[in-house]
């Protein structure tokens, strides 16, 4: 009996880490260029008291599928169709984000909806925006401004995305172990990627995801309820 309490718990534990990874999806379904997560259970085995116990946990996994392409006429939103992400320069060295929504300061500085400057291959000019030229980015990511060139932005790409790291603001970080490769996206001015997240999908996933703990937590109850009568005394 104690080895199918231990396991409706594992399980509870499992629906609840599911719940919490759908409800991020949820939150972030209007978020520009988010990958949804997924997660599957993994089982193992420990030993526990001189007894062996099949354990559970939630291996998640980010999905880096496109997303949507949504047109914005504004033509300091960039979107990558296909591989690949945009760099910008962080505290800690470049970090990495598939969301193109830039702005330009005062300076002529191209950055991020947080203020996070871009990296470039090369920087040939300084973009004044009182010129009133706008900006043109080709698909490799060269920028003019009417004639003139700015410079090529730098894209990245890796080949498992899954294992960058993603920081509370969006952006990717490679802590080692993911190796560069060619960039085959392209990049589309006046547009950005919406997030890969489905939220009817989701809802479904979490009806499910409640189903299950709400059976292991009944199992949780009526095992409770059999250790209670077992040891009353009588």
């Amino acid at each position: 009996m104690s080895t199918g309490l231990y396991d409706a718990v594992g399980s509870m534990a499992v629906s609840e880490k599911r719940l919490e990874m759908i409800a991020t999806n949820i939150a972030n379904s209007s978020t520009n260029g988010y990958k949804r997560k997924i997660g599957s259970t993994l089982s193992f085995e420990q030993v526990v008291n001189g007894e062996t116990r099949t354990g559970q946990v939630l291996n998640t996994q980010t999905v880096f599928e496109q997303g949507a392409l949504l047109e914005t006429g504004n033509s300091l939103d960039l979107a990558l169709n296909g591989s690949g992400f945009f760099t910008f320069e962080g505290e800690e060295g470049e970090m990495f984000t598939r969301d193109g929504s830039l702005r330009l300061t005062e300076e002529g500085e191209l950055v991020s909806k947080f203020g996070t400057p871009m990296v470039w291959n090369d920087h040939s000019g300084t973009i004044d925006a009182s010129k009133g030229d706008e900006l043109r980015v080709d698909g490799e990511g060269h920028v003019f401004q009417g004639e003139e060139r700015m410079g090529q932005l730098r894209l990245m790409n890796f080949d498992k995305p899954e294992r960058l790291v993603l920081d509370d603001e969006g952006f990717y970080h490679n802590k080692g172990g993911v190796s560069e490769e060619p960039v085959t996206g392209v990049i589309v001015q006046e547009a950005v990627e919406a997030a890969n997240v489905s939220p009817v999908q989701e809802m479904v996933e979490m009806i499910l995801a409640q189903r299950a703990y709400e059976s292991a937590s009944n199992t949780v109850s009526q095992l409770a309820e059999s250790y209670q009568r077992l040891t009353t005394i009588r």
